[in-house]
């Protein structure tokens, strides 16, 4: 949201490139901390004052995730014109690429953002059978748990390493479109509550995450996991499933290789010690992960973050 183009930008061609933190001058007050992975860019704002941003666009397509306080925005966009939007901790605001459109704030608000290929959006809507219209008007959705988990995870993790971080937002871009799009085939462009029928619902999906965070250093079977969201584990694999885009095994998975991750960095251990503290059945279950996620050992990660 607070990286873009001048008006005068605007009218040379657009292409997709590298979303570099000059490309917008702050107003005073205001922040950013970037972290880019490959087809993701992720923003996280501090606003310290009142404010306002003049027009300006992305080539990328951008959620907007209110991070802290309630907060009142006006929001402009060419497409959708003029929105005065109540905004819950939470709630997202979401921005269609290449759409020319400004906002302004009576009190200081916080948020992250991520910034998404257009094209990688419209591949996933056509595989999973949506309309592309959905991400076409700015929207205004309601908390999403899933979303808001995953905002909070990639600030902690830039917060302690940001190498980390970016190795984080590639394992959960493939979750973080299906979650949007699943929202915005249910939604009109007004407030929306989180789609329930045949998924889990935002409190239960809630909880297993939770769970999952905390046991990630031990065995998780899927009966533990459909124990939480009292239900069978054949209808959990489904819900779950509904409500993330993954499945609870490659979830879990992709947890474990970023816990791996940073115990690598870290250099101490050994690595069938990080395997077992990763939650890995064995040194060579995570290599597997490893190469299936990452395209690279676990030995030859440590050696890349040394050097």
């Amino acid at each position: 949201m607070l990286l873009g183009h001048s008006d005068e930008q605007l009218a040379q061609p657009r292409v997709q490139t590298v979303v570099e933190p000059t490309l917008f001058k702050l107003p005073p007050g205001v922040t950013n901390t970037v972290v880019e992975a490959d087809g993701l860019v992720f923003i996280d704002t501090k606003v310290l004052v009142a404010g306002a941003l003049p027009k300006h666009s992305y080539d990328y397509y951008q959620i907007v995730v209110n991070t802290w306080a309630p907060a009142k925005v006006e929001w402009w966009s060419q497409t959708s014109g003029k929105k005065s939007l109540e905004l819950a901790k939470g709630d997202l605001i979401c921005q269609p690429a290449g759409d020319l459109h400004s906002c302004s704030w009576e009190i200081p608000w916080s948020h992250s953002s991520f910034l998404i290929s257009q094209s990688a959006i419209d591949q996933l809507a056509d595989k999973l059978g949506l309309p592309r219209g959905a991400t076409t008007k700015v929207s205004h959705l309601a908390c999403d748990p899933l979303i808001s988990q995953l905002t909070q995870s990639l600030i902690a993790e830039r917060e302690s390493d940001p190498l980390s971080c970016q190795l984080y937002a590639n394992s959960v871009l493939n979750l973080l479109m299906h979650r949007l799009l699943m929202r915005l085939s249910q939604s009109s462009g007004k407030l929306q509550s989180p789609p329930r029928e045949e998924s889990l619902s935002p409190i239960l999906l809630e909880k297993v995450v939770e769970y999952i965070g905390a046991r990630i250093g031990t065995s998780i079977s899927l009966a533990d996991l459909a124990k939480v969201a009292n239900t069978s584990p054949f209808h959990f694999s489904r819900l779950f499933k509904n409500a993330t885009g993954m499945s609870p095994h490659a979830f879990v998975l992709s947890r474990r290789t970023t816990i791996a991750c940073q115990l690598l960095e870290e250099g101490v251990d050994s690595l069938s010690i990080i395997a077992m503290k990763s939650g890995f059945s064995s040194q060579s279950h995570m290599g597997r992960a490893f190469k299936k996620m990452l395209n690279v050992s676990p030995a030859a990660y440590r050696q890349q973050y040394r050097a």
